[in-house]
């Protein structure tokens, strides 16, 4: 599905759930973002093939406490095959890098929470009031080797992500 398909696509799940007033953001290879003044929707378009992992790794974000970097899901609503993430709206601009201080914020979290989150490069990030927080939710269950391994990609996208092409 073309970029525009897939947006009209997600517009129209929106029409259809009944949310009104609704702003485009952004897609990446995982959704089509939208936002209206209360509440930001990330509508995954893909025929869900492993559905019950999507929603496993999505569900970690349902049952966390107010967090300064992550964000809780308010609802994970399935609807004609798709999942749709919704969480909080805020107004934000996009994190093109974030410090060392931010990235041990973070794992901190993670680390209190026992999450695992894999993809944190920081265009996966927006800044709120100053803030870096997570927007690409998708975590994994804990374990001290997986943490590592994200503690690592941390490190690396701190002292090398504008380096990279």
């Amino acid at each position: 599905m073309q970029n525009e398909e897939k947006r009209l696509k997600a517009s129209q799940i929106l029409d259809e759930l009944g949310i009104k007033n609704y702003q485009y953001i952004e897609q990446g290879a995982e959704g089509v973002i939208f936002h209206d003044d209360n509440s930001v929707y990330k509508v995954h378009l893909r025929s869900v093939r492993n559905r019950n992992i999507q929603l496993r790794r999505l569900s970690f974000f349902l049952d966390i406490p107010i967090c300064e970097h992550i964000y809780k899901l308010e609802e994970i609503i399935e609807y004609d095959g798709c999942i749709i993430e919704k969480y909080r709206f805020e107004e934000s601009v996009p994190c093109a890098i974030f410090s060392e201080c931010e990235a041990i914020e973070f794992l901190t979290e993670c680390w209190q929470l026992n999450l695992v989150v894999f993809d944190c490069k920081p265009k996966n990030f927006i800044r709120v009031n100053g803030v870096a927080k997570l927007v690409d939710l998708n975590a994994r269950e804990y374990s001290d080797n997986l943490f590592l391994n994200a503690c690592v990609r941390m490190y690396l996208y701190v002292h090398f992500y504008d380096k990279m092409d």
